[in-house]
């Protein structure tokens, strides 16, 4: 698709991140995290995209492969990202980690692909949505609100979800908000009466570790209704290993090993597009509906 106009864990949460060209790979990033865009290139990062035998970096050191850095990481990675959202701004600026500017393009390219995702022969109907990372309510205030029906928020940080609360209780749109579910994904434990059409993450899963991605995408498939679709918007890899921010604790995959994931998860790819209009300085960020 060509549109013109990317958790607590927040993953946990939701923000843009990370977006470099697909041609360069993610240099260390100043701090963010889910919820943002992310850090810029710099040209100690490019020359080591073109070494074909690391499987990522965080900057520091690479790794040769992922389970080496989960490894590595796996006692201190969620505490690590609740810290930092427990920092930021509830605020646009603090969860697109000051990188406002990403904001339009953002929202624009996300219509388009609903609207196409609306075209597919398998469509799904548009009634209800889930919102994860919801954060303050950026997206579903800005994009799921003139969607749907109504809209169910999932957020791992009390802080930020009342500011969503309060944001969309304004809303001319505030009859189709539903729930405000504060609750971290890898945890997440939906209703059984809980069911939607459509689910969108975005800018979260840079936060989780593949496990968590893995089962909370299985999670997802027992909230769907028949026919309905996941749809995930997140910082990715387009050439060169994973990019790794130890500060924020979050993770650019690339896109062969998000589709890995997928496929994991029992789920298939039925759309994806890369979000135009963005950056040439931050990591690319990609767009994929899937489906059971």
């Amino acid at each position: 698709i060509t549109c013109y106009p990317t958790l607590v864990p927040r993953f946990v949460h939701a923000s843009p991140w990370s977006s470099a060209i697909a041609r360069k790979a993610m240099a260390p990033r100043k701090p963010e995290l889910h919820r943002r865009p992310a850090g810029k290139v710099t040209k100690g990062h490019l020359k080591k995209a073109a070494k074909p035998v690391i499987a990522g970096s965080d900057g520091q050191r690479d790794y040769t492969s992922m389970e080496e850095f989960w490894h590595e990481v796996r006692n201190t990675w969620y505490k690590k990202v609740e810290a930092h959202w427990n920092a930021e701004e509830a605020n646009v600026k603090g969860v697109l980690g000051g990188l406002v500017h990403t904001h339009t393009p953002d929202i624009s390219a996300s219509r388009c692909f609903l609207k196409r995702l609306q075209g597919l022969p398998s469509a799904p109907e548009f009634g209800s949505v889930l919102d994860c990372g919801a954060g303050i309510g950026r997206v579903s205030g800005s994009l799921l609100l003139d969607h749907f029906e109504s809209v169910d928020l999932l957020e791992g940080n009390q802080r930020l979800l009342e500011v969503a609360k309060r944001k969309l209780s304004k809303s001319k749109s505030r009859g189709k908000v539903r729930r405000f579910i504060c609750s971290s994904l890898q945890t997440f434990k939906p209703k059984p009466e809980f069911k939607y059409d459509v689910i969108w993450i975005q800018w979260v899963f840079l936060h989780l570790t593949d496990k968590d991605l893995v089962n909370f995408l299985k999670t997802c498939l027992k909230s769907l209704k028949k026919g309905g679709f996941v749809c995930i918007k997140d910082n990715a890899v387009l050439r060169g290993g994973f990019e790794a921010n130890r500060h924020d604790n979050s993770i650019a995959r690339t896109d062969v090993h998000y589709k890995e994931l997928f496929a994991r998860a029992g789920l298939k790819l039925c759309q994806e597009t890369r979000q135009s209009k963005w950056p040439s300085d931050l990591i690319p960020v990609k767009m994929y509906a899937l489906q059971r």
